[in-house]
């Protein structure tokens, strides 16, 4: 059995400054811009600081 690897590529570090999101707009903004999985994800966390990463994420997975 023949395996061929693919070369690696060089990893790509992405930060996204989640403190934009303790103004309710620019939350309410970027909230409407991930899927209904993501949203239902962030729903279920109490704090807000846990529901603005999750939104942080969410956006950065869809980005990559």
């Amino acid at each position: 059995m023949n395996t061929v690897v693919s070369p690696v590529q060089e990893p790509i570090l992405t930060m996204l400054d989640t403190s934009s999101f303790n103004d309710k707009e620019q939350y309410q903004s970027a909230y409407q811009t991930v899927s209904d999985e993501r949203r239902k994800k962030i729903d279920r966390y109490r704090l807000g600081k846990d529901k603005r990463l999750s939104l942080g994420v969410g956006i950065l997975l869809e980005q990559g």
